[in-house]
């Protein structure tokens, strides 16, 4: 049968699925509401449909087995830390917008629902926008490692946040010693160190990273002037502001224009240092070797 003709008859099956759950339950037919309705912090009592609609949908690939030898599911297209990204894009955008391609899009669109067109319009731009960009643009490679980026800085930043270094008063009063000390960075740095030590240790003697060709490490080890000035000068405008690079970016989130012109600042040292090393490159080590942050 042409893929054409199993594509409408499927619909029709799932429109008719909707019609009856609705008919019988008085329910819509949208998956990310059924299994949202399971989940803490508050599930909702009349789980028992919820759970017999999610066995079903498992149970339906098995029935296809026994009776054509195949369940018609493809393989993914995409490496596990990319499913990480894209299963949390997924649950976020789906909780937050109260719905997704059923029941935005079939049972929203079948009820007329202003609401839900402008919903299925929304991401079916999103997600095309998105297959351009990491097909046709960037290409599977650079796709993996813009995603890989996109989830790691996630975390660094939900860690920045959850951990007070965010908070130019905690940072300060760590430096503080000779007032109220506070020494929750001594913490972070302990669980940052603790996990980083041991994950370096597993993975930079492999031979190379999964998804590169090499290892990115820092080359230089002289303990020279521009490193003990660099880390001196870092030190002062970190104790006179409380910030550094990872929680000024974090920072930008929350709109204040005072973090915008630390941010701008920042940038404006970093450039002077790059602008003046590119003049004396040969006699200074490279900015490859030196960057360690």
């Amino acid at each position: 049968m042409h893929p054409f003709a199993l594509a409408a008859i499927g619909g029709v099956m799932i429109g008719t699925s909707a019609v009856l759950l609705m008919a019988l339950t008085g329910c819509i037919a949208g998956i990310s509401g059924i299994v949202g309705g399971l989940l803490p912090p508050k599930p909702v009592a009349d789980r028992s449909w919820r759970l017999a609609f999610i066995l079903g949908l498992v149970a339906a690939p098995a029935a296809l087995r026994t009776f054509s030898g195949d369940v018609l599911i493809g393989p993914p297209t995409v490496g596990t830390p990319v499913l990480i990204a894209a299963g949390l894009l997924v649950g976020i955008g789906t909780a937050l917008g109260g719905g997704c391609t059923s029941g935005h899009g079939i049972c929203g669109i079948s009820r007329l629902s202003v609401r839900s067109v402008v919903a299925v319009v929304t991401f079916i731009a999103a997600g095309v926008l998105t297959v351009f960009v990491t097909r046709h643009v960037l290409g599977a490679y650079a796709m993996r490692g813009t995603l890989t980026g996109l989830l790691a800085g996630f975390l660094f930043g939900l860690g920045l946040c959850l951990s007070g270094m965010t908070s130019p008063a905690v940072v300060q009063g760590f430096l503080d010693v000779a007032g109220a000390w506070n020494p929750a960075l001594l913490f972070v740095m302990a669980g940052g160190v603790a996990v980083t030590f041991v994950g370096y240790r597993f993975l930079v003697p492999k031979s190379k990273p999964l998804w590169a060709s090499r290892f990115s490490l820092p080359t230089a080890t002289r303990i020279d002037t521009p490193l003990l000035a660099g880390a001196a000068i870092f030190g002062i405008g970190w104790g006179l502001a409380g910030y550094c690079p990872g929680p000024a970016v974090v920072s930008l989130a929350s709109g204040r224009i005072a973090v915008v012109v630390f941010v701008l600042s920042m940038l404006v040292g970093m450039i002077l240092v790059r602008w003046m090393r590119s003049g004396s490159r040969a006699s200074m080590p490279s900015l490859a070797a030196e960057e360690n942050r």
